[in-house]
């Protein structure tokens, strides 16, 4: 596994950290990896696979936007 060495991190930031990792019973170690882990999300898959996962969890049918139109349009009242 990799190392890093962060030098010059401001005083105020430090303790925030602290605070953070002292909440969440965890070293300041932890919870600086888990920050840089999750600002570095890990490469997406294929995007047409990523495409269709993300339209499979869309349980609705596709919307009629010029009917959608029409029915505003054609619709006596002048708001709902």
């Amino acid at each position: 596994m990799a190392q890093i060495l962060i030098r010059r991190i401001d005083d105020a930031a430090m303790e925030r950290l602290r605070a953070v990792a002292k909440q969440r019973g965890m070293s300041v170690e932890a919870v600086a990896r888990e920050a840089v882990q999750n600002l570095t999300p890990v490469p997406s898959r294929d995007p047409v696979i990523e495409a269709r996962s993300i339209r499979a969890m869309n349980m609705h049918e596709p919307l009629d936007s010029v009917a959608i139109i029409r029915e505003y349009r054609d619709n006596d009242s002048p708001y709902r």
